[in-house]
This record gives structure tokens, sequence and C-alpha cells, in this order.
């Protein structure tokens, strides 16, 4: 059967799951395979972007050609289609001594919590559903051109299994972002992509108390707009840092002060 070659589209692709070319986004900095690119169809899907282009779109934002091949031919690390492409997780070790974790300052009792795992290019988080059944994966590769690549069905939230634990919540940009805070003790939650905020806004209306911690650059301004503006009494900072990077001071006041610490913006105060 022929295909659209993604390639020759001008497309990075990371891995073929069935007729979908996990690839990057070539319309946004994307530092993860964002994007679905249906090989039989012809669609291109960007699941941060949340905006679909034809093959031909494509061809003619990128100046390449559309060409026609099969999947044997691709040269293109395939994922089976026979089981849930994220089911061999459960057969991977406990990330336990991990230096790249620990250079992140992720220890062994979040990684046992976390049911966190590591695989020959990175460390892999389980995704979970609201009643705490794992539906997909997200590794952290250790290098290459992009970070992460998704597996399996993407939550609106991470760990969304968690919600209800704590009366107040801290919404921050990813994973790691989730470690640190729990680190001290912070009952935070990650947004999957910066698009799929909205999606995740009803899921933390009923809290007393809602904070979001995100980066000072223009996916983090985007983030924080949709949270200001989402109706549901939130506040939003820019800590100045990544909120994986931040020290206990920051973590230890943030319920405490409306600045939070000295060197925060408070986002409704600047135009985003």
């Amino acid at each position: 059967m022929q295909i659209i070659n993604p390639i020759a589209l001008g497309l990075e692709v990371a891995r073929m799951s069935g007729y979908e070319a996990h690839c990057v986004c070539p319309f946004h900095d994307d530092h993860s395979p964002s994007a679905s690119f249906n090989v039989k169809k012809g669609k291109l899907y960007c699941f941060q972007c949340q905006q679909s282009w034809t093959t031909v779109q494509v061809a003619e934002k990128l100046g390449t050609s559309m060409v026609f091949t099969t999947l044997e031919e691709l040269d293109i690390p395939m994922i089976t289609t026979e089981q849930p492409d994220w089911s061999w997780v459960h057969s991977l070790p406990k990330a336990y001594g991990n230096s790249y974790l620990a250079s992140r300052g992720v220890r062994d009792a979040l990684v046992a919590a976390y049911d966190i795992r590591e695989s020959n290019d990175g460390v892999v988080f389980p995704l979970w559903d609201r009643n705490g059944t794992i539906i997909g994966a997200q590794e952290r590769l250790y290098r290459g051109a992009y970070k992460y690549i998704f597996y399996g069905e993407r939550p609106p939230i991470w760990p969304m299994h968690r919600l209800g634990e704590s009366p107040y919540v801290v919404i921050v940009e990813g994973i790691f972002g989730v470690l640190r805070a729990r680190k001290y003790g912070v009952h935070a939650f990650a947004i999957m992509g910066a698009g799929i905020l909205r999606h995740a806004i009803p899921y933390f209306a009923g809290f007393t108390k809602k904070i979001g911690v995100f980066d000072d650059d223009p996916a983090g301004h985007k983030a924080t707009k949709v949270l200001l503006e989402s109706g549901i009494g939130a506040q939003a900072f820019a800590p100045g840092a990544e909120a994986d990077e931040e020290d206990d001071k920051f973590w230890s006041n943030i319920f405490r002060s409306p600045n939070l610490v000295s060197n925060c913006v408070q986002f409704s105060q600047i135009s985003v």
C-alpha cells in the first residue's frame, strides 16, 4: 500500500505506530514529538499547537514535496499495534540509583512513589487516568534533538490519580516540576503540554486555592493567560527559573506571600 513519506515531507519522525508517525512539530519550538502525521490520510496534528495541516499545506510551508512509499521502505522504528504501545513500560526496571534523576534532584523515594522506570535511552514515567489506571507513558531521553516521547494516551494532568489529596493545587508545566515541588511537600500537578491546559482546567475548579507556576517564556505566558482567564480564581507566577530548579525557600513560601519570593513576577501584573 502506498503511503506519504513523512521524511521527504520534511518531518522529523521519532517512531511509527501503525499509520501514525510521531514527529516533532515543525511549526513551533518543539523539544519532544508533539505532533502526529497520518501517512495514509496525509494529516498532521500537533497536540501542543492544537492545529492540523494537510500534506499540501505542510509541503508549502516547508518547501518540500509529496513522495509516496510503503511502510516497509520507511527506515523508522515501528511500535507494534498488537498491544498498547506503552505496555513495554511494565518490563522496565525501576530507576533506582539513576544518575540522571539524581542530577535533577529526584531521589529513590520519589522513584518508588511514582513508579519511575529507566530504559537504555532515558527515564520513563507512567501516565495514569483519574482511576489510577496506566494509559500511557512519557520517556525523557538522555540525548538527541528532542527531549520527550509520549506513548499511548496523554492525560491532561500528571499525576491525575492523585487529585483530591489536598484542598489546594499548584500547577506546573512538566513532570520534573511536580517532583521538585513534592520533594518539599507541595501538592503540584503538571499540565501535559501548554495546549492541553484548557482541558485540564475543569479538574482544578474545586480546589480552594489554585496557583500556577510557569516558566517566564512565551509558552509559560500563554499558559498563564489561559489560567487567569479561566474563571476558576487562580493566581499565576513566574519564579524567574523553571519550577524544577527552585529551592526549598521558594516552595516553602509559595502560599505565604503574595509575591512568593523576591525574584518572582506575578503574571497578573504584566501583559500576557
